[in-house]
């Protein structure tokens, strides 16, 4: 037989369950379980609705309360919540997500920042760039962007630098603010940014028209585009170059001028008196290489030609054309222009029931 072990030597387990459990107020003394007959007389005087019979399963240890907290909170004892407190928990609630967001919001855009504002590191300032661009695809992060006006900070850090990542992502940002009609006075209203937009069309070589090489840039190229196509700046079948992104922003700024008589805005962009020159030129060499529908009987009307960006250069032509004489008197020196006007319409008609929602181009057309 063996020895028994001594006192003190055997470790007992840690309740966490029971009447051993730790409880706030539970006296040290209440350790004996209560008895089979104390619960079924419990449970039987509560099946009676009786409240006279108070059993040590429904008391708790070192409490003066007679019956359990459920039974207390099935009660009337407690005043239902008002609709003014539900208002006020609902609010509190939503500034506190709004608190948070917020929070994640600025340290997510100085972290950026930090990377955009470096200068001896090209891949860093582009990578800092795409992420930037990438985040204002997210409603919370660009509305925040907007409402804290980021965009004159970012414009004035990076507008000199024409590494074509690094531009082609500061022209796609301004045309993704352009897009909230709310805040366009804002934007044009940076300094310097319609003398950037103007000029950026008139360069010899698209930066995103030629792909890069290296491994690590075409990776950030295809990022880039993938970015512009998820943005709605490019329509479907346009070409994903920069100036498309600068035509379509620009064409936003001269209809919003137009229609609110901003004489400001306008008179600076009539300042670049080779601004119509240069829409022209893009809109003839995207024109210059149509071909007549009949020589060409399975062709497709996005195959032949960049019809977004043609729309976006005769809708500038259009409504500069309402405000001033530049526009008339510059196609009317071009002598090369018109003939690709009639080949435009030839083949508009051609493929009109292809594509009912181009016909638009007549009315602009309408308008020389």
């Amino acid at each position: 037989m063996p020895p028994s072990p001594r006192k003190g030597t055997v470790l007992k387990p840690r309740q966490t369950y029971g009447r051993q459990r730790s409880i706030v107020g539970q006296r040290e003394s209440d350790t004996n379980p209560p008895s089979p007959t104390e619960v079924n007389a419990a449970a039987a005087s509560l099946s009676r609705g009786s409240s006279s019979v108070t059993s040590p399963v429904l008391k708790r240890g070192g409490s003066d309360l007679d019956s359990p907290p459920a039974l207390k909170r099935a009660g009337s004892n407690i005043a239902p919540r008002t609709p003014l407190d539900l208002q006020a928990a609902l609010r509190a609630s939503h500034e506190l997500r709004e608190a948070g967001q917020n929070h994640q919001f600025r340290d997510e855009i100085e972290y950026i920042l930090d990377g955009i504002r470096t200068k001896d590191r090209p891949k860093v300032r582009r990578t800092s760039c795409l992420d930037l661009v990438r985040s204002m695809l997210r409603l919370e992060f660009a509305d925040l962007f907007r409402f804290h006006n980021y965009m004159s900070i970012v414009f004035e850090t990076i507008r000199t630098d024409r590494d074509p990542i690094v531009f082609s992502c500061l022209v796609l940002m301004i045309a993704i603010n352009f897009q909230d009609t709310t805040i366009r006075r804002q934007i044009i209203s940076i300094d310097h940014l319609l003398d950037l937009l103007i000029e950026s069309l008139d360069m010899d070589i698209d930066p995103m028209a030629t792909m890069p090489t290296a491994r690590q840039e075409l990776i950030m190229y295809n990022d880039l585009k993938d970015i512009v196509k998820q943005s709605g700046i490019i329509t479907r079948g346009q070409k994903v170059l920069a100036k498309s992104i600068v035509l379509s922003t620009m064409t936003g700024i001269i209809e919003e001028s137009v229609a609110l008589q901003d004489a400001e805005t306008l008179s600076l962009i009539d300042q670049h008196p080779d601004f119509i020159n240069t829409v022209l030129d893009i809109l003839v060499d995207d024109l210059a290489w149509i071909k007549q529908p009949s020589a060409t009987p399975g062709v497709f009307l996005p195959d032949v030609l960049d019809i977004g960006r043609i729309q976006n250069c005769l809708c500038i032509l259009e409504r500069l054309s309402l405000v001033s004489r530049t526009p008339a008197s510059v196609l009317a020196d071009n002598t090369r222009v018109f003939p690709l006007f009639v080949q435009l319409i030839t083949l508009c008609r051609a493929h009109a029931f292809q594509y009912p929602q181009h016909t638009v181009i007549y009315s602009a057309l309408s308008s020389f």
